[in-house]
C-alpha cells in the first residue's frame, strides 16, 4: 500500500491491508438506509438549483462537496455546498446514532474507506452526482467584477 505525504510527515502507520476492511453496519441499519426515499423525490420542489461541480478527489465515491459559480449583474455568486445528510437521516435514528459512534469516515491510502453512514446513502442517495438533485447546505458568496467579496 502506498504511503501518502501526511503519513510520512506525522509518522502515522498505515492500517493493515485494507482489503479486509468491512463497513460493519448491522443488518438493521443497512435495511433502514435502503428504505430511505430518494432525496430527489423529497425536495425537488423546495430547493433552489444552480450549476455546480464536485471538488472531491478523482477516486472519491462519496461526492459530498461542490462549488458553483453564477453571473449576477456585473459580478458573480460563488455557491459552496456540502451534502445535507440531516435532510434524510433523522436525529436519534439508528443510522444517526451509528454515525455519531463512528464520528467520521475512515480513509485509507489505497482509495478505500470505512464509511460513517451506509454506502447506499453516502455514495448514492446523498452523493452529488451529475444531473441529480440532492439536498445540500450551501453558502452563497457575492463577488464583484473586481473580485471583492
Amino acid at each position: 500500500m502506498k504511503e501518502t505525504g501526511f503519513e510520512r510527515l506525522f509518522s502515522i502507520p498505515l492500517p493493515p491491508s485494507s482489503e479486509k476492511i468491512q463497513d460493519g453496519f448491522s443488518h438493521e441499519i443497512e435495511a433502514q438506509a435502503a428504505l430511505i426515499s430518494s432525496p430527489e423525490l423529497i425536495f425537488s420542489e423546495r430547493k433552489p438549483t444552480f450549476p455546480s461541480f464536485t471538488i472531491d478527489g478523482a477516486h472519491s465515491k462519496d461526492l459530498d462537496d461542490a462549488i458553483g459559480v453564477e453571473r449576477d449583474g456585473n459580478g458573480f455568486v460563488i455557491h459552496v455546498s456540502i451534502a445535507d445528510v440531516s435532510d434524510i437521516v433523522f436525529k436519534d435514528s439508528s443510522i444517526d446514532k451509528e454515525a455519531a459512534k463512528r464520528s467520521f469516515t475512515e480513509y485509507y491510502g489505497d482509495t478505500r474507506n470505512k464509511p460513517m453512514i451506509p454506502r447506499i446513502l453516502s455514495e448514492d442517495k446523498l452523493s452529488l452526482h451529475e444531473d441529480q438533485l440532492r439536498p445540500t447546505i450551501t453558502t452563497s458568496i457575492p463577488i464583484s467584477k473586481n473580485g471583492s467579496v
